[in-house]
Parts: C-alpha cells; sequence; structure tokens
C-alpha cells in the first residue's frame, strides 16, 4: 500500500515541478518589468517567424559591435557569457561602458554572449533580440521597422534591467511605440 502512495506523491511533485519553473520565469520577468530601471537602446535593421511562438519583430543593435579594449578581451571565446556594463550616452540611450568576465558590484548590467570576435572588435548577443506581436501586425511592424532603418529614421527599443535580467518593455518607431505608429499610419489592427 506504501508503494502506490509514495509513486503519486513523486508524480504529483513532478506536476507541480512542471508548473512552478515556467511561472518563476514569468515572475521574474514581471518583477523585472516592474522594479527595474528602464534603458533605451538604439536599434539597427532585420521578419522572421517562429512557428512555436509566432510573429515578432527582429531587432539589430549598434551595441552589438564593442571594440576590444580589455586586457581581458583577447582571451575571450566565442559563445562566452560576458557581462555588459550599462551607461547612458549624451542622448539618453544606453552604451556599454565596459565588458567584464564578472558581473559588477553596482550599476546595472545585463548578460551577453559572444557571437564571434575579430582581433579589434567583438560582436556580442543581446538577449532582447526579439519584439513579440499580435500576428497580424508583426508583419507590418516589420515592414515599417526595416524603413526607418533604410531611411536612418529613429528607432528604439526600452528595456527594462535589474540584477543583471533584461525585458524588453516597448519598440518606438519615430517616438511612438509601433503599435501607435501603426495606427498612426492607417495600418493598425482591423
Amino acid at each position: 500500500m506504501k508503494r502506490p502512495l509514495l509513486v503519486g506523491l513523486l508524480f504529483l511533485l513532478l506536476c507541480l515541478a512542471q508548473w512552478a519553473v515556467p511561472a518563476m520565469m514569468i515572475q521574474a520577468g514581471e518583477k523585472t518589468l516592474e522594479q527595474g530601471t528602464a534603458w533605451r537602446f538604439r536599434t539597427a535593421p532585420v521578419d522572421p517567424y517562429d512557428p512555436f511562438v509566432g510573429r515578432f519583430v527582429r531587432l539589430s543593435y549598434a551595441l552589438e559591435r564593442q571594440p576590444l579594449v580589455s586586457a581581458q578581451g583577447p582571451e575571450w571565446q566565442q559563445g562566452q557569457k560576458l557581462y555588459a556594463h550599462l551607461a547612458e550616452d549624451a542622448q539618453g540611450f544606453a552604451e556599454f561602458s565596459e565588458l567584464s568576465s564578472e558581473p559588477p558590484a553596482d550599476g546595472d548590467y545585463i548578460a551577453v554572449r559572444i557571437r564571434y570576435k575579430t582581433r579589434d572588435e567583438v560582436w556580442l548577443h543581446l538577449p532582447f533580440d526579439r519584439f513579440y506581436m499580435e500576428e497580424h501586425q508583426a508583419p507590418q511592424a516589420e515592414l515599417a521597422y526595416a524603413e526607418m532603418q533604410r531611411e536612418s529614421r529613429e528607432a528604439w527599443t526600452v528595456v527594462r534591467v535589474r540584477d543583471g535580467h533584461a525585458v524588453l518593455e516597448e519598440l518606438y518607431l519615430d517616438g511612438l511605440p509601433v503599435r501607435e505608429y501603426l495606427d498612426s499610419m492607417g495600418t493598425g489592427p482591423r
């Protein structure tokens, strides 16, 4: 009689764990959105579709390409995790003041990975390169975003950062949140 009880208890624990892990991930993202510091990141061009999660706007950032100035830089390898220390430039956009192998003791930072490196530069993968949208709006937003990039018009994102965790909050085109921009251009939801 004890064996079925133990099997049932183990099954219940397994079911709880399957719900607990995604719930903790969602909770961490929500806490970052509520309590994290807002940083504006300049974007650069790229529409994809992911059959598992839907449509999104693929984003690229000017900050993905960084000069190798650190004494540790030559030792860094492709795929290595680094910590990008955040600072604000003269226009109020985020910039990386330093890249390091260890998280800083204070200040905002994000964890990034090295895509590849050359003798003089390191190309980084930022953890917020997809802006998910409603299925019918995403292709319109992608076209508007690409047009902004071709015409060198303003496009940026607001990313909330807390304890190295980053969550993409909004995409802005010409100073408007992307959904408002699409509405103003007459391409909003129908």
